[in-house]
């Protein structure tokens, strides 16, 4: 009896075994298949963040390496869902793509943060030009616009910072703690248990946090020590000319110097850097006095205007008109014989012998002779704003 049961029962069960394990190795070939599709996606994440050469703290690696494991798994973890999702145009699968490829795109925004402040934290400290005595020459304009930049440039070469979902570098808030007299605490200003004056901590924000991002961070700006340059150039233009300054004259010089005055930082530079105090005097002109920042400029460019326009000279060396003409003549050939529209040849011009010629410096160029002196120039230019001559 027991027998017959017992192969009764077989019977029954086998086939309910036989498809627990189908169902089994099923579900087993479908997870796997979904571990190796996970795999694949996951094979395509750009995840390397390499800070080798790059001079940062112990602190700050840490902060980039945390930052990494948690986006790859938080990769994976979505990579595994997109997996099990047969339809890859659902909704729900491509919204899942679309947050994959964000994790991908602040690896690599990451990257380009961290090499931009590794560059930035040399060309920082070379600029700021720190000795071992801690005093420092720095090429950065002093002026009140630049303040927020400076602090920023300081926190990257001495803070550490974190990192924010995008792969921004964030630095926070440069902060004082200050201990004051806490007078809603004890009117009478002494504790009798302690017999100590009661104080509170105040914190002040010295230095507002910020985020660096590679393609949009604004670095401080220099001394303007490039367009001092380009207006010294403006006045000894107007001084090598002769005669007082047209109306027209006038227009087209304080239009340069106006397209000069609005390069980012100049303005600010003239004023609280003494960069041009050898050409010009601005005296106590300043842009935090409460005059807008069209009032100030207007009247550095008056001053750059009226000092240049003063510099020309009072008068025309007395030359009749003949000679002018002559001059003007023998001035267009000079300058179609370093063309090589014509031949070369001799020109006499106010007790001048200009010739073209080869130069003791090696290659071509002019030679002017006067009473046995000799001078030579490798341009018509560089001839033409060296000898009054050719202003007559």
């Amino acid at each position: 009896m027991s027998a017959v049961y017992g192969a009764a029962f077989k019977s029954g069960v086998d086939p309910v075994i036989a498809k627990s394990t189908a169902r089994k190795k099923e579900r087993e070939a479908k997870n796997k298949a979904i571990l190796q599709e996970a795999g694949r996606y996951v094979s395509k994440l750009d995840s390397n963040v390499d800070m080798v050469g790059m001079d940062f703290s112990d602190t700050d690696k840490a902060a980039v390496k945390r930052s990494a494991v948690l986006w790859r798994d938080e990769y994976a973890t979505k990579a595994n869902e997109l997996a099990r999702i047969q339809n890859k145009t659902s909704s729900e699968a491509l919204s899942l793509q679309d947050e994959m490829n964000e994790i991908q795109s602040r690896f690599v925004n990451l990257r380009n943060n961290l090499e931009g402040i590794a560059k930035y934290k040399q060309e920082y400290a070379a600029n700021i030009n720190i000795h071992e005595d801690d005093s420092n020459v720095s090429i950065y304009s002093v002026a009140g616009a630049n303040e927020e930049k400076l602090a920023q440039g300081s926190a990257i070469l001495t803070q550490s910072f974190t990192i924010n979902k995008e792969g921004g570098i964030v630095y926070a808030d440069q902060t004082t703690s200050e201990e004051v007299f806490d007078e809603k605490m004890n009117v009478s200003g002494v504790d009798v248990k302690t017999n100590q004056l009661p104080t509170k901590t105040i914190t002040k924000v010295t230095n507002p946090g910020f985020t660096y991002q590679h393609n949009n961070f604004e670095k401080p700006f220099e001394q303007a020590t490039a367009a001092v340059e380009q207006a010294g150039y403006i006045y000894n233009q107007q001084a090598s000319k002769f005669g007082p300054i047209t109306e027209s004259e006038k227009k087209l010089l304080r239009q340069d110097v106006n397209t000069m005055l609005k390069q980012r930082g100049v303005l600010d530079s003239f004023i609280a850097d003494d960069v041009a105090t050898s050409l010009f005097d601005f005296g106590d002109i300043s842009l935090d006095d409460g005059k807008s920042r069209e009032e100030v400029l207007k009247e550095v460019e008056d001053i750059i205007v009226e000092t240049t326009s003063a510099a020309r000279k009072s008068k025309k060396n007395d030359v009749d008109d003949e000679t002018v003409l002559r001059y003007k003549t023998e001035m267009n050939t000079l300058q179609n014989i370093e063309k090589g529209t014509v031949n070369p040849r001799t020109v006499n011009m106010g007790g001048y012998r200009i010739e073209y010629s080869d130069l003791s410096s090696g290659g071509k160029g002019f030679i002017a002779a006067k009473n046995g002196l000799v001078d030579e120039y490798a341009t018509y230019d560089d001839m033409y704003n060296s000898m009054d001559i050719f202003r007559k």
